[in-house]
C-alpha cells in the first residue's frame, strides 16, 4: 500500500476578514481628509469675503474721505473707482460676492453720515463664520445686523445666522 501524505499549504494573501478591515481604515482615512479639505476651502471662502467687505470699506474711504458725507454713495459710485478687484465686478452696477453676482449693495445711511455695506444670499454655514470675521467688537464697523436684527456678540450671530440665504449688512463711519 501507498503511504499518501497530506500536505497543508497556506495561500499567500489576505483573506475576507483582512481585505474588509483595510478597506475600512482606508474609507475612514478617506473621509478625515475630505473634511479637512473642506473645512480650508470653507476658511478660504470666508477670508475672500473678508477681504472684499474691507477692500469695499477701504474703497468708500479713498472716494469718500475729504467729503463730510456719504451722498450719493451707491455701487457704480464704487465699480467706477480702480479700488474693486476685476473678481468683485459682475456688471456696472453689480458687486460680486462669493455667492451671488449682485452680492453686495452698498448704499449711505443715517441721514448720508453712515454707509452701509450689504451682503446678501450668504448660506447659513458661512453666515456665523464671516460674522465673526468682521464683526462689530473689532475697529472696522460701528455695527452689524444680520437678517434685520442687531449682532452684538457671537451668541446673536448664532442665533440670526438661520437662513440659506442670509442679509450681512455692516454699517460704517467716519
Amino acid at each position: 500500500m501507498k503511504k499518501v501524505s497530506i500536505i497543508q499549504s497556506r495561500q499567500s494573501g489576505f483573506n475576507l476578514i483582512e481585505l474588509l478591515g483595510v478597506i475600512a481604515v482606508v474609507a475612514f482615512l478617506l473621509i478625515v481628509v475630505l473634511t479637512k479639505i473642506g473645512q480650508a476651502n470653507d476658511k478660504a471662502t470666508v477670508e475672500r469675503e473678508r477681504g472684499r467687505v474691507l477692500t469695499i470699506k477701504n474703497a468708500i474711504q479713498d472716494i469718500y474721505g475729504g467729503r463730510s458725507n456719504y451722498q450719493g454713495l451707491n455701487n457704480s459710485v464704487l465699480l467706477a473707482g480702480t479700488s474693486l478687484t476685476t473678481d468683485m465686478r459682475s456688471s456696472t452696477t453689480q458687486i460680486r460676492n462669493a455667492w451671488r453676482d449682485a452680492g453686495f449693495v452698498i448704499t449711505p445711511s443715517g441721514g448720508n453720515n453712515t454707509y452701509t455695506i450689504t451682503s446678501v444670499g450668504v448660506p447659513d454655514e458661512f453666515c456665523f463664520d464671516l460674522v465673526n470675521a468682521i464683526n462689530p467688537g473689532n475697529v472696522e464697523f460701528e455695527s452689524l445686523t444680520v437678517n434685520g436684527g442687531a449682532v452684538n456678540n457671537p451668541t446673536d450671530a448664532l442665533s440670526r445666522c438661520k437662513s440659506s440665504a442670509n442679509t450681512i449688512a455692516w454699517i460704517g463711519r467716519r
